[in-house]
């Protein structure tokens, strides 16, 4: 066998233990530790949601582009117990700007966890009013448990 050839095959034995340490099949195997990837049955029990409701703002885009964005704080979430894998959902609905956005992860741990949304741009020409009403919910679900934790109607302001 030549050179070229056995290292060849070292890299296609390599490739195939990584795919496979790595997929569904071995659970996963090479996932970093600590970080739940799958749903499972479960509750928590909550301290305290934290979602800063005065901070939900439209944004005009930088450089003069004719873009808006829905910025929208973190959910912080303080849990004083949890049960196997139920996961948090964090969800803002905007109804008038066609906003409907969700973030989620599963937990295991006790004590704060934060639920990040990115800001959304939205199409020119979206926003033609000076403010939107939103409603914010975090939820905890798994294959048992579906329930709400927090719900708050909340006013954007846009900033022009």
């Amino acid at each position: 066998m030549e050179r070229s050839d056995w290292l060849t095959a070292v890299v296609v034995i390599l490739v195939a233990v990584l795919l496979l340490g790595s997929g569904p099949l071995a659970g996963g195997l090479l996932q970093p530790s600590g970080t739940p990837t799958t749903l499972g049955d479960g509750d928590v029990e909550v301290g305290v949601v934290d979602v800063s409701t005065t901070e939900f703002v439209l944004t005009p885009g930088r450089f003069g582009t004719a873009v808006t964005y829905l910025r929208v704080p973190d959910a912080a979430v303080q849990l004083a117990s949890v049960t196997d894998r139920p996961r948090l959902v964090y969800r803002v609905q905007v109804p008038a700007l066609g906003v409907d956005r969700t973030v989620s992860t599963v937990v295991t741990d006790r004590g704060q966890h934060r639920l990040h949304l990115r800001a959304q741009a939205l199409e020119p020409g979206t926003v033609e009013e000076d403010e939107y009403t939103g409603t914010v919910r975090v939820r905890v679900q798994s294959f048992s448990t579906d329930r709400t934790l927090y719900r708050q109607d909340v006013t954007i302001e846009v900033k022009r």
